[in-house]
């Protein structure tokens, strides 16, 4: 029985999702720099290890997702990225859970508190 070559198939182009080009806040991650790692703050620090003094702004949804710069929480690089239990490493829901914060809240909250503290 002779068979016949395998064919290959072109796989239809994806379309990218849209991306938003609204630019960099950088007042704004400047802003989040300057305060303390939200592990500190809203969570429990206790159960995943001392805070590193350098903050990052940490994105909760990918810029790449639709995210944007307002959408940030400050984390401290050990909490961000370094750590075996970090944002990175774990996960953002893993994470969320274990440290005991709302990251999409506390978002929206120091995105509020910036606004009032800017404006009057």
């Amino acid at each position: 029985m002779k068979r016949s070559p395998l064919t290959r198939t072109k796989r239809p182009k994806r379309k990218g999702r849209r991306r938003i080009t609204s630019g960099n806040d950088e007042p704004y991650l400047d802003w989040i720099r300057s305060l303390p790692c939200t592990v500190v703050t809203h969570g429990r620090p206790d159960y995943l290890g001392p805070c590193c003094n350098l903050i990052e702004p940490s994105h909760n949804r990918s810029r790449n997702l639709s995210g944007n710069d307002r959408d940030v929480i400050p984390l401290c690089a050990n909490h961000h990225r370094l750590s075996s239990m970090s944002w990175h490493a774990a996960g953002r829901r893993t994470f969320q859970r274990v440290a005991g914060i709302d990251a999409v809240a506390v978002a929206r909250e120091l995105s509020d508190r910036y606004d009032r503290e800017r404006n009057g």
